[in-house]
């Protein structure tokens, strides 16, 4: 067999983790000053379905505008070009999520962990006045997309190693890197490198269970890896208590300046803007 790598994961699976050709022209088209917001949302609107989702995300209460919002290129002009792109980016790689095959975990609970990172990376990155925060929430649902590749692309012993862990996938990390030398975050990294993902993407999924690694975009890797610890603990079952805050806080050293009452703020808003952003990316009505 083939030595695994993060490379050869990717390469054996881009058919079934490929983006749409309207994500594709869109990512093109980004940084071409003479590209209008109209020509922009033509090319979205070729895709019926992902417009009318887009348009029910931007008109959702998470943006919260008074006018209804009808077209592409007046939810860009509002939003924001570097927002719509994520925006696009992270309803694409929700329909992605259906595609990969899910024998060895649940599903359900993978998603809602993905979800759950994203909402809370997102509101981390508003409580410390980060622009385009909406390039966090595709950090935060992106994180572990790697680790279904590896599930799908070496399922006998991801499952060996799942037995090990008791089903519980947020804990894979270690022994993948025992046993490959890289881990779900590494084939996160090189997918998002394969789509022509911008590099602050990339470096954020790569290396957010080592922040200390990013060089230029530890700040924004940090608040990724907060939003990691933090879901872990929503998800172990563990109150977020003041104790549990303090040490997220010194996890962040002094690349992030939080205190106690920020965390719990931030916490306070993901029951319910998770649940609102599940519905939107499942494409339901609240």
């Amino acid at each position: 067999m083939t030595t695994p790598t993060p490379q050869w994961l990717v390469q054996g699976a881009l058919e079934l983790v490929s983006l749409p050709d309207v994500f594709l022209r869109i990512n093109g088209m980004m940084n071409d000053n003479s590209v209008s917001l109209q020509e922009i949302g033509e090319v979205v609107a070729l895709d019926a379905g992902l417009t009318a989702r887009l348009l029910k995300v931007v008109n959702s209460p998470i943006y919260g505008h008074a006018a209804r919002i009808g077209t592409i290129s007046r939810a860009i002009s509002i939003v924001g070009m570097n927002d719509f792109y994520h925006l696009l980016l992270s309803t694409c790689a929700s329909d992605m999520f259906k595609r990969i095959p899910y024998s060895l975990v649940n599903m359900t609970d993978f998603w809602v962990h993905s979800v759950y990172c994203a909402v809370i990376a997102r509101q981390l990155a508003k409580q410390n006045a980060v622009l385009h925060a909406e390039r966090f929430f595709v950090a935060g649902l992106l994180h572990q997309l790697g680790s279904l590749l590896i599930y799908q692309r070496l399922p006998d012993e991801s499952r060996e190693m799942l037995l090990q862990v008791d089903g519980r996938f947020w804990l894979m990390a270690d022994r993948q890197k025992a046993r490959w030398g890289f881990t779900y975050a590494d084939v996160g990294a090189e997918l998002a490198r394969q789509w022509g993902l911008p590099e602050s993407l990339r470096v954020m999924i790569g290396c957010h269970l080592a922040p200390e690694t990013a060089g230029e975009h530890l700040f924004d890797t940090t608040l990724l890896h907060l939003a990691y610890i933090l879901k872990n603990h929503i998800f172990q079952a563990d109150q977020v208590a003041t104790e549990i805050a303090r040490d997220i806080i010194a996890r962040a050293g002094e690349v992030v300046a939080m205190d106690e009452q920020q965390i719990m703020t931030v916490l306070s808003a993901v029951p319910e803007q998770a649940e609102q952003a599940l519905q939107l990316l499942e494409g339901k009505t609240a």
